[in-house]
């Protein structure tokens, strides 16, 4: 009855699915790539690389613009948009294919039962299940059981997944532990962005709309407490920036944006605002501890593992469904501070900053989880490279 209901509302797409698929003369036997968005094509930009050199043909089909956007800037005619799930011009698609690959948390019914219909190989890559996600998919176990039963292969990113899938009765030893491929894809060689500003630095990543508030208090408390410290803030999304200067402005805090003074940089206040894109790598190593955001209101949160790499020591908040492997091993490792609150973040900010040698340790012992956490990517990426080669 679910295959029936979801079939026909599938077909009422075709219209606006049509468009979105340019047919093209993609090979027979290629590999087909699927990626939600910017972030997915993020975590198999590795895979693609390594095909990409090896003359292997494959395409690439995103849902979002944003996700097609990034990909076409290395893979330009190879990219395409996922024509939703629709029947008719998913066999198209099948037809051409030797072999399927979804990212993280991508399972279209449709596709993945054409898929197995014409006994193509399928795979999952970075599989990624949130407590959210799984406690949906107990609403209509059988019918997600059957989708699993689909796949050849499950590559996920923790053993949370792995007792996830075994509760969907999914054999054992189709599921491999990989580890991040995203961690793949950071580069720990990077060109400071700019000196570093202030005698000690913290630095708010990844800032979301509902975290603007927190973060401003806490840094107006510990602005009073001590005057040798200074902040930069890295929203999320830079349309959202009026309203973080609103906030600022509010509490008469002065704040600098970066676009408006890199020509002649100068530090007029004690806040930066980093208002451009794909420069927060280039602040992570002159910065004396990082707190990761979109952690502090439930959004699940963002790359805890990326300032790891340089040994600063990672706040973060109680929301960490979407990155719980980085909190396993940064926690762990005890490179990781789990605050349950902003109050929270202030009080162990209080009692940290001025025990400089703690903060150091904790910095060597997150680069020490990244490191870990690389190491298992790194043979996690081998393992679905060789299992990809021996079924084309």
């Amino acid at each position: 009855m679910i295959d029936i209901l979801y079939k026909s509302l599938s077909f009422l797409t075709y219209p606006i699915a049509q468009k979105r698929l340019i047919d093209s003369d993609l090979e027979k036997d290629s590999i087909w790539f699927h990626a939600a968005s910017l972030g997915e094509v993020t975590s198999i930009k590795p895979l693609l690389d390594y095909f990409d050199k090896k003359g292997v043909p494959f395409y690439v089909t995103t849902m979002t613009e944003s996700g097609k956007k990034r990909a076409d800037e290395y893979f330009k005619g190879r990219v395409f948009l996922f024509p939703y799930d629709n029947p008719l011009l998913i066999k198209k698609l099948v037809d051409r294919t030797r072999l399927l690959v979804l990212a993280e948390s991508e399972f279209w019914p449709n596709t993945i039962f054409e898929v197995k219909k014409n006994k193509k190989n399928l795979i999952l890559v970075n599989g990624r299940i949130s407590e959210k996600s799984f406690l949906r998919w107990k609403l209509l176990k059988g019918y997600f059981a059957r989708i699993l039963s689909c796949f050849d292969k499950f590559f996920v990113i923790s053993f949370r997944e792995k007792k996830f899938l075994r509760r969907f009765n999914v054999d054992g030893s189709k599921i491999f532990v990989s580890g991040n491929l995203k961690i793949l894809f950071e580069n720990k060689d990077v060109s400071l962005l700019f000196e570093k500003p202030f005698d000690f630095t913290i630095t708010f990543a990844s800032v979301r709309t509902g975290e603007f508030s927190g973060i401003v208090d806490v840094i107006e408390k510990i602005m009073k407490m001590n005057e040798k410290i200074g902040f930069i803030i890295a929203v999320r999304h830079l349309e959202s920036l009026i309203l973080l200067e609103n906030i600022l402005k509010l509490k008469k805090i002065k704040y600098v944006k970066f676009s408006e003074e890199r020509e002649n940089f100068k530090y007029r206040a004690r806040v930066l605002i980093l208002d451009t894109l794909g420069d927060l790598i280039r602040v992570f190593p002159i910065s004396d501890v990082a707190v990761v955001c979109g952690t502090f209101a439930p959004y699940g949160g963002h790359n805890l593992l990326e300032p790891a790499q340089f040994g600063v020591p990672v706040f973060f908040g109680p929301y960490t469904f979407n990155v719980k492997g980085m909190e396993e091993i940064l926690i762990k490792e005890g490179g990781g501070i789990k605050c349950k609150d902003f109050n929270d973040l202030f009080t162990i900010f209080k009692d940290m900053i001025d025990s400089r040698d703690e903060l150091i340790k904790v910095g060597k012992n997150s680069k020490n989880a990244y490191e870990k956490a690389r190491k298992i990517s790194e043979n996690g990426f081998r393992k679905i490279v060789e299992y990809i080669e021996k079924n084309l």
